[in-house]
């Protein structure tokens, strides 16, 4: 089963190649352009993450936000910033961010690339595959002669 994603972006280009790419690596992708639609949608359908762009329009990212915070509060929120300067000024700062609930603030531009990586925080699903423990060989099965009484 896919994880389901939501992506929040007024861009409708960077929109269509990020539901390409998150369908293509075995997600099952939402897409709306304003906040207004986002909340709807997460009522209507429980989401595993959301990416919002932070100059979403017709309900702001930070009323989204507020809206995750209050209603669902493990799910993973990454918001994208388009302008570095907002960053820089102040107007946008990890600690209010934290505070609503975002895992990861991302500065565009970047590769779609990143954002998969901050979704699985850092790690692709081969290499956490990879880091589980495997037994060496198969264990010989063995008949066991005892009655049932035996096991309740």
């Amino acid at each position: 089963m896919a994880l389901k994603l939501l992506i929040v972006d007024p861009d409708e280009t960077w929109l269509g190649q990020a539901k390409k790419y998150f369908t293509d690596s075995m997600y099952d992708v939402t897409t709306v352009i304003n906040g207004k639609e986002a909340q709807v949608t997460m009522y209507n359908t429980q989401y595993f993450a959301v990416i919002i762009n932070y100059a979403t329009e017709n309900h702001s990212c930070m009323q989204v936000l507020k809206f995750i915070k209050t209603n669902y509060t493990n799910m993973q929120v990454i918001v994208m910033v388009n302008d570095k300067a907002l960053v820089d000024s102040g107007d946008v700062t990890e600690e209010k961010l934290k505070k609503l609930g975002v895992a990861e603030l991302a500065v565009k531009p970047f590769e779609i690339t990143y954002i998969k990586e901050l979704l699985e925080g850092h790690q692709s699903l081969s290499d956490m595959m990879m880091s589980v423990n495997k037994k060496e060989g198969v264990s010989e099965e063995t008949e066991v002669a005892m009655g049932d009484d035996s096991f309740t």
